[in-house]
């Protein structure tokens, strides 16, 4: 009602001050509605907190609880100037000795050199620059008489066939730009082979340039080179003057290193004739001399650049792991230790490079003491949000809360119990160092803890991890639900599961097979065949098959049973089954299975897990719902019926926590969120029952307002009618 008043002048009262006070008083309960509200968003902010440190304790309980966690491995190499390695999870422990013979490399070739990259022309026709990589497809780029180096170069690049083309300046005096094409893959198999080249570049002969003559040289005459370079790799031959003179007379020494060695001074004798030239052997370079005015001095020099254009190799790796030989074509290689990377550096000289590879433990305590910070975290929050202080009788917000306090309680039941379902060296956490103190949170003995990890490993990991094992190998372990609990269960099998099974009706004679073969597979209602030869013997029958299938991916194996063809689905159950037809009759000269063809269905596993019928499909059994086992999955191999043993199923700690975790956190259905809904709710109310009162203040302030405007009104109509009666009175 803001902005309209009642002025009092008739009266002389200030009904605005008097509506403004029984409003105020109207009011008072407002301010204790607001309060509560504010008390009911401290809690839920606080709520909010907890969730967010319960969510960030359910991802290091996610970390933990995978049992790739603790399987991580760390590999250490004894000299990583010559390789260094990588271990994945799949990587077995062990010491590894590695010798490295030889490196991969890329092919890469330069050609002869040129002045200019921009000016001067590479070709003096038109036509094609054509190369492929190994035994690639060849890419052609075309040349016209007007294509310079650099051009070349970024047509080869924009080709992205495999090649890379670079242009570099060796230095030399005269024409010292140089094409250099490097093949993008290392390995023998990737050789760059030019087969057309139009353009005046050589990338196939070696060559001898011309003689650089120092321009601070005494001698005016010329110096010339021949011959044909036998060498290996481009170098610069260097001759310099130790005896002044006239050709002939005048001596030098030379160096084929481009200065770093040299041979003995006056080794050479200068002559009209071409003289071989070399250090440490004759590689088929010569110099000669013709006279000017002026003779050799002390200190002339010569420069002779020669050129192979094979700058590297395309070449494998060879590699010696424990002894045997192996060949890649790359220097990163996956596939000779298992789980492990090697990355070549160099090769070794002599003396093999140690490779160890060790259960990284540093990795799994940091992510153990990980978890327990977070769950520290938790407690201390929740403790704050839960505390009471007696002398000052202050409560934290959440004191009194059951869903903090039920989380609270889950929490440390878990941390506290035995493991269910485990009876191996550790059932507890306190075992491997990890205690509860007064305040709730937990302590870590760093040395505890590292020797459990290094003496029972294994052990360590069930602590955390969901687990389960079998007392019968017939029966294995697959996994297991969220509804899962922990326990020791029976298993019996009423029914064995079978694989589709195809025999040829006999063995395939000793001689072979009597003339090519194929054989039709309908597999999913597709069909697949198989090629063989006259001759192929059972395991080299065998041996097509699988292969064949398998580049095919077809879930079909063969084998040999007893000479004769045996063929089986690699999956068991009702719901496999296959057909396999021949071209050929069925004789003891064919595979047995004849034109006719041959067909069979798979058979589903039948059983109980804990005394109830498990649900069936393959050769799986599922636990059933609605009981301790449910979803515990186990895949059963057994050819006989009856009791196989029990599985056992262990909860570690990490498993449960996230059981607990997902539900407590959810942010629909968790018990936070429920306690939070509750606040709000209550806020929602307050809310309500504030708007409700105010309506009624703003009600009462307008009656208010309409009463002391009449009452005014009446006021002023007297105080007019007292002063009309004066001024009658005072005329009489």
């Amino acid at each position: 009602m803001a902005g309209i008043s009642v002025g009092g002048l008739a009266s002389g009262i200030d009904f605005n001050n008097i509506i403004d006070q029984l409003v105020e008083i109207e009011q008072q309960p407002l301010q204790l509605y607001e309060e509560r509200k504010n008390t009911y968003q401290e809690k839920i902010d606080s709520l909010n907190n907890i969730n967010s440190s319960l969510a960030s304790l359910l991802t290091k309980c996610q970390t933990l609880n995978t049992s790739s966690q603790f399987n991580l491995k760390s590999v250490s190499v004894s000299d990583t100037d010559v390789l260094t390695a990588s271990a994945s999870s799949s990587a077995v422990t062990g010491n590894y000795s590695v010798e490295v013979l030889q490196t991969a490399s890329s092919h890469k070739i330069a050609s002869q050199g040129v002045n200019d990259i921009n000016a001067t022309s590479i070709s003096s026709s038109s036509g094609n620059f054509s190369f492929r990589v190994g035994s690639g497809d060849v890419t052609d780029i075309a040349v016209t008489s007007t294509t310079t180096l650099l051009q070349l170069k970024d047509a080869i690049n924009n080709s992205n066939a495999g090649v890379t083309a670079s242009i570099v300046n060796d230095g030399s005096a005269t024409n010292p730009y140089r094409l250099v094409l490097t093949a993008d893959s290392t390995g023998q198999d990737n050789e760059i082979t030019i087969t057309t080249n139009v353009t005046d570049l050589d990338f196939s002969n070696k060559s001898i340039e011309s003689v650089y003559s120092d321009t601070n040289n005494s001698f005016d005459g010329t110096a010339t080179a021949s011959g044909t370079y036998t060498g290996t790799g481009s170098k610069t031959y260097i001759v310099e003057i130790t005896t002044g003179g006239s050709i002939g007379t005048a001596k030098f020494k030379v160096s084929d290193d481009g200065g770093a060695t040299w041979t003995a001074d006056d080794a050479f004798t200068t002559s009209t004739s071409p003289t071989s030239i070399y250090n440490s052997s004759d590689e088929g370079v010569d110099i000669a001399f013709t006279a000017g005015t002026t003779n050799f001095a002390v200190g002339d020099r010569f420069e002779i650049d020669v050129f192979d254009p094979t700058l590297e190799s395309a070449q494998d790796a060879i590699v010696k792991v424990n002894n045997i030989n192996f060949r890649k074509s790359s220097n990163t290689i996956s596939d000779i230790i298992p789980g492990v990377t090697l990355e070549l550096k160099s090769t070794t000289s002599g003396t093999p490079v140690t490779l160890s590879v060790t259960k990284d433990t540093s990795t799994v305590k940091e992510n153990i003491n990980d978890f327990v910070e977070a769950y520290n975290s938790v407690i201390e929050l929740i403790n704050e949000q839960t505390a009471y202080d007696a002398e000052n009788d202050e409560a934290g917000p959440l004191l009194g809360n059951s869903a903090v306090r039920n989380a609270e309680l889950y929490l440390k039941r878990i941390i506290s119990n035995n493991i269910p379902g485990l009876s191996d060296t550790y059932t507890t956490l306190s075992q491997i160092g990890i205690s509860t103190q007064e305040d709730g949170t937990l302590s870590v003995d760093d040395d505890k803890l590292s020797d459990a990890l290094d003496d029972y490993y294994d052990n360590v990991e069930k602590l955390f991890v969901k687990y389960g094992s079998t007392t019968n190998s017939e029966i294995e372990f697959s996994t297991i639900s969220d509804e899962t609990e922990g326990g020791t269960y029976a298993v019996n099998i009423t029914q064995v599961p079978l694989q589709a099974v195809v025999n040829g009706s006999q063995p395939i004679q000793s001689s072979g097979l009597g003339a090519d073969e194929t054989l039709t597979f309908t597999f999913s209602g597709v069909d697949y065949t198989v090629n063989l030869s006259a001759g192929d013997k059972i395991d080299t029958v065998v041996e097509k098959i699988n292969t064949q299938l398998s580049n095919q991916n077809v879930p079909i194996s063969a084998a040999n049973n007893g000479g004769a063809l045996k063929l089986y689905s690699q999956e068991y159950g009702s719901g496999i089954s296959f057909t396999v037809t021949s071209d050929q009759p069925d004789t003891s000269a064919s595979t047995g299975i004849g034109t006719s063809g041959k067909s069979d269905t798979g058979q589903d596993v039948a059983g109980t897990i804990n005394g109830h019928t498990a649900t069936a499909v393959g050769n799986s059994l599922t636990g059933a719902d609605g009981y301790d086992e449910e979803g515990l999955q186990i895949l059963v191999y057994s050819t006989t019926t009856g009791s196989k043993g029990t599985v056992t199923v262990s909860l570690g700690v990490a498993e449960q926590m996230i059981r607990k975790l997902d539900f407590i956190t959810d942010s629909t259905d968790g018990t936070i969120q429920a306690s939070i809904d509750s606040y709000q709710e209550a806020i929602d109310e307050i809310d309500e029952t504030i708007d409700k009162k105010n309506e009624s203040i703003d009600k009462m302030e307008e009656r208010l307002l309409k009463q002391f405007t009449a009452l005014e009104s009446i006021i002023s109509s007297l105080n007019a009618q007292n002063q009309a009666l004066s001024s009658f009175l005072a005329k009489i």
